[in-house]
């Protein structure tokens, strides 16, 4: 997130990524409802889901109570918003002055989680993560580690394990800011679902 747009008087910050497929009039809809659900209701931050071969791919989330701050249910979209925990950053809309209250997206993941501590910060700050009723649009999902190490060599498992794509260290930065005591737990288990995948690739 750009820094200067905390600091612009604006009313909403989008967050989007670059490899979805809006649907005809969809970002007219979610501005729409956006507007409608801030005027009347307590400050919102609306998350656009959307489909991959007829399944939901990316959405809001969950969280399951007694586990980590990475134990997440995806939340299927239904004709009515529904509330939940945080989000995925492929398309949300946010309350500006609420994400400048929290201070945005916190520069120090490296790739993934940001997003999630957003919305779990956001929460945490009175604010309502709501998904949007359907489908925006289409977007791939993107595979796993487990996904992408069961074609590769061990070299290959070893560099994949230690890029910043899904590192340890976002893991453990998401851990130890909304862990809890559970913190240690999670930064072990992935340690050792890390060093599980380099050996045998799964």
């Amino acid at each position: 997130m750009d820094r200067t747009l905390l600091r612009r008087d604006v009313d909403a910050i989008l967050i989007a990524n670059d490899d979805i497929v809006l649907r005809d009039a969809a970002l007219t809809e979610a501005i729409e409802l956006f507007r409608s659900l801030n005027t009347e209701g307590p400050p919102t931050a609306l998350v656009g889901a959307f489909q991959h071969d007829l399944s939901t791919s990316y959405s809001g989330f969950r969280h399951r109570p007694g586990r980590g701050p990475g134990a997440l249910l995806l939340v299927e979209p239904s004709d009515k918003i529904e509330v939940c925990d945080t989000f995925n950053g492929n398309f949300v809309i946010l309350p500006a002055e609420a994400c400048r209250a929290v201070g945005g997206l916190d520069s120090g993941f490296r790739h993934s989680g940001g997003d999630i501590d957003l919305g779990y910060r956001l929460k945490a700050s009175g604010v309502r993560i709501a998904v949007a009723p359907g489908y925006l649009g289409h977007c791939e999902r993107g595979p796993t580690l487990s996904e992408r190490a069961r074609s590769l060599s061990r070299w290959a498992r070893i560099q994949l394990v230690l890029s910043p794509l899904r590192s340890h260290s976002d893991v453990a930065r998401l851990a130890f800011k909304h862990g809890g005591l559970l913190t240690p737990l999670v930064i072990v288990k992935d340690l050792l679902m890390r060093l599980r995948l380099v050996l045998i690739g799964e």
